[in-house]
């Protein structure tokens, strides 16, 4: 026998099940006289019966292909590092362009017979809150996701949303006005753990995000007025669909199904800084998917890590009450 080499590889076996080997060792093998070193894969256990591969067939003399050579057809297989990543945002350049897309087609979201209009006044906002949430509203106004109004029946006070970046999200409290008289759309949400199933066993992964999501769709007419909110700086309408509407999860998942046929023809685009290309692992919704399959990502767990062990009954409870809210 040979030497050994303890590197560990990924191969498959004859009926594509994934194996990981713990090394490889160098064999003499005999047969008919003939003597050669070939190689083996080394498996962590015995559970699986070794057979000889072709390699090994065709050392030792047992197969021939296409008389005395074996013919092969070489296929060169790009790597997005062999594709310029230019040419693919020349190529998309409205679906990266950073700008607020416009989904084609007005959204409408239905009222309820007999439905009673609200009115409430702005709620207080706290005074290190004011710089961002006013430059997030100069935002909405720029880009005509909102616009100013004098008057509506329809008037919902907001809560403001503070980001991981520091940025503020407004969102209108719906739930105590528009959204108990709106006939939902209603639209199956997948579960998450369904979604990510359906990525094991891949190897290269890649992340699309979209740029402020539910405000690339644009609302109807009918339907901007339901939306107004009232703010320290006044009211103001949205043109475009706005977080916190009952309807807004249904609609925006109907069409995120339409997606794959063709981002560019929608009228989406794309948050490219966001976005990942081809990694071996990728995180999202709180978990990491990568080649070995799903877990739950080190930023959800890393609270829970480093609180002490409880010792009393509880304390235990709120420990097993801490890791439900992480994980969930």
């Amino acid at each position: 026998m040979g030497t050994t080499a303890s590197v560990a590889a990924d191969t498959v076996n004859y009926v594509a099940d994934k194996k990981v080997t713990t090394g490889t060792v160098q064999v003499k093998v005999i047969y008919k006289k003939k003597s050669i070193v070939l190689e083996l894969f080394v498996l962590p256990s015995d559970s699986d019966t070794p057979i000889v591969g072709r390699q090994w067939l065709r050392h030792l003399g047992m197969i021939q292909v296409n008389g005395d050579k074996e013919g092969v057809n070489v296929l060169t297989i790009h790597t997005l590092s062999d594709i310029s990543m230019s040419d693919l945002l020349r190529e998309f350049d409205s679906v990266f362009s950073g700008k607020l897309g416009t989904y084609r087609g007005g959204k409408l979201l239905p009222l309820k017979p007999n439905a009673v209009p609200v009115f409430y006044k702005p709620r207080p906002v706290p005074f290190a809150m004011r710089k961002p949430l006013d430059k997030e509203l100069e935002r909405l106004i720029r880009e005509n996701i909102i616009e100013p109004i004098n008057s509506s029946d329809w008037v919902t006070p907001i809560v403001p949303v503070i980001k991981s970046n520091g940025e503020i999200r407004v969102c209108g409290d719906y739930s105590i006005s528009v959204n108990g008289e709106l006939i939902v759309v209603r639209h199956p949400i997948p579960k998450v753990a369904d979604l990510l199933s359906k990525l094991l066993g891949g190897v290269i992964f890649s992340k699309v995000d979209l740029a402020h999501a539910y405000q690339q769709f644009e609302l109807d007419e009918a339907s901007k007025n339901l939306t107004t909110i009232s703010t320290h700086k006044g009211l103001f309408r949205y043109n475009r669909l706005s977080y916190g509407i009952a309807s807004a999860p249904g609609l925006f998942q109907k069409e995120m199904e339409k997606l794959l046929d063709s981002v560019k023809e929608t009228g989406l685009t794309v948050k490219l800084e966001k976005c990942q290309f081809s990694e071996q692992k990728i995180q999202s919704l709180g978990y990491e998917l990568d080649s070995k399959g799903l877990h739950v990502s080190e930023s959800k767990i890393k609270a829970i890590l480093k609180m002490e062990a409880p010792t009393k009954v509880a304390e235990l409870k709120s420990f097993l009450g801490a890791i439900l809210r992480e994980i969930h």
